[in-house]
């Protein structure tokens, strides 16, 4: 029996031991280097459970008021109820944790910019002791299907452009979300929502896709990287729009919220939104780090967060230049494929896992339940995965179901390199910028009803530039394919925002500003809404 991991993060590892463990001969792919280019190998590495001054109940309780009433409530009771266990679990596979007053982090000593690595980079050393095999630079192109149970994945080798058919006997989906259909991320380059197009292209139906969050505050000047700034830095200095206006203050009394630190893990929903708005309205949102008394910082982690910070300003820039910029920027997905308690996808013989799967968040996540949720779940997708792989081999006497898995791929590769010979398509970096921009200008924080429809119709159109893409290398094939993923999931962003004709969590209309009880429910989309 064969089970094939597609993803290189927390839950594709935890998912690709825990399978190994269950007996299962293991496969794990990535497109990147394994435990390094990934969301939870750039983490802060967080992890929120019931521990100390958060009970499991509490835990309970908090996780499903963020959602917003559309978290499925099974899936957030077996999290919140095995989320100690399993956290502190990860210490028999090399993960060091120190506990926290709600949970515990990851990487002690490690660095700010760093700390998620302390996860992963045990986690790897693990898989290769235990005999799970890795392929890095490899992009899974395509769930295949026989007699609608899956039997094999197709791979691109990103090193030779070679297309390769692999069999299985099951697969767990853990390729994170699709933060890159935004230009504004502080997601890796290659999470491309490549999961959401997989999954979509075998028939799985999906939820919460319009649940994007967004970070409250990204740097957002000339010259300095894309990137986070921890929001708890502004309970040690000002916060303020271009009228020197410190509007969030005066908002947290309204919400009952009493700290930057307090509203980073609950409230970030509403934050993004107010700090987008005053970008909107005045031009611009400041933060005075200039004002920051280092011997004030209550806190290792407040010291790091700074430290993180400071280490991305350009040459010539200091705190002491003055406050800098800042805006919402693309963080996490709260939505995707429908999954069960055993993390099953409806498909047979597919499992999903961490950010790709929907359900446990709702309208908004909590900080800290990403590595959370990826630690309950990843194991629990691993052994269910294992388990019907020895079913599976049972039922077929463990038959090498063969055939070629991927016509329309070979075609499509062959049709874009002959492209790339004559000089006549187009780039895929290009297309990748043309999707980013409509997803940046209509699929932000603010959300309007024509915004939408712009977006809706022109990502439709731009489906239609997929045939002419050139490729002249393996890395242009896998651009291209990102193309097919990217544009996969901005459509289902798109479409599912267009539905929800409120506001709720992280998603926000302009034109529906309030909660709407008859939308107090998840917006599915069905499996024929979701192939290409």
């Amino acid at each position: 029996m064969h089970v094939i991991v597609i993803g290189g993060g927390g839950a594709g590892l935890l998912a690709a031991v825990s399978a190994r463990e269950a007996g299962a001969g293991v496969t794990l792919v990535s497109k990147a280097p394994v435990g390094l280019a990934n969301c939870t190998a750039h983490s802060g590495g967080g992890f929120t459970f019931g521990s100390g001054d958060v009970g499991v109940e509490q835990h309970r309780t908090v996780t499903l008021k963020a959602g917003k009433g559309i978290s499925d409530e099974r899936l957030v009771s077996i999290m919140t109820g095995e989320a100690a266990s399993r956290v502190m679990g990860l210490k028999r596979y090399g993960v060091a944790l120190r506990l926290g007053p709600r949970g515990a982090f990851a990487g002690e000593g490690l660095g700010d910019l760093i700390r998620g690595q302390g996860i992963t980079r045990p986690l790897i050393e693990y898989a290769r002791r235990a005999g799970v095999r890795i392929l890095d630079r490899t992009m899974a192109t395509d769930l295949v299907l026989y007699d609608g149970c899956v039997g094999a994945v197709e791979l691109l080798d990103l090193s030779s452009g070679k297309l390769d058919v692999v069999p299985c006997s099951a697969v767990v989906v853990a390729t994170g979300g699709g933060g890159r259909i935004y230009s504004r991320t502080d997601n890796p380059v290659r999470t491309t929502g490549d999961g959401y197009w997989l999954l979509a292209k075998a028939g799985a139906t999906f939820r919460d896709m319009e649940f994007v969050q967004f970070y409250p505050l990204g740097l957002d000047e000339p010259g300095f990287p894309v990137w986070m700034v921890d929001l708890g830095l502004m309970d040690y200095c000002r916060l303020t729009n271009a009228m020197g206006e410190q509007f969030l203050e005066k908002r947290f009394r309204e919400w009952g919220i009493s700290s930057g630190h307090q509203a980073n893990l609950i409230a970030r929903d509403s934050c993004t939104i107010e700090v987008a708005r005053q970008v909107q309205e005045t031009g611009k949102v400041l933060l005075y780090l200039n004002e920051i008394d280092r011997s004030k910082l209550t806190s290792a982690w407040d010291r790091s967060s700074l430290e993180g910070t400071l280490r991305m300003y350009p040459k010539g820039r200091t705190p002491a230049s003055g406050p800098i910029g800042v805006s919402p920027i693309q963080h996490y997905f709260c939505g995707g494929v429908v999954t069960d308690e055993t993390c099953y996808t409806g498909i047979p013989g597919v499992y999903a896992c961490g950010e790709v799967a929907g359900g446990v968040d709702g309208a908004n996540r909590v900080g800290g339940n990403a590595l959370t949720n990826l630690a309950v779940f990843g194991p629990i997708a691993g052994q269910a995965a294992a388990r019907f792989a020895r079913s599976a081999d049972a039922r077929r006497g463990s038959a090498d179901p063969g055939g070629p898995g991927g016509s329309r791929s070979v075609q499509a590769i062959e049709q874009w390199r002959e492209q790339g010979r004559t000089g006549k398509g187009t780039p895929p970096a290009q297309l990748k910028k043309e999707i980013s921009r409509l997803c940046d200008s209509h699929l932000g924080p603010i959300r309007t009803a024509g915004g939408l429809q712009v977006a809706v119709g022109s990502l439709d159109s731009l489906r239609a530039e997929l045939p002419r893409l050139a490729a002249r290398s393996a890395g242009e094939l896998a651009g291209a394919f990102e193309c097919e993923a990217l544009l996969s999931t901005a459509q289902m962003v798109a479409t599912s925002a267009l539905r929800r004709q409120e506001s709720r969590g992280v998603h926000y209309r302009s034109d529906f500003p309030a909660e709407d009880p008859r939308f107090a429910a998840p917006l599915t989309r069905s499996p024929a809404e979701g192939r290409d």
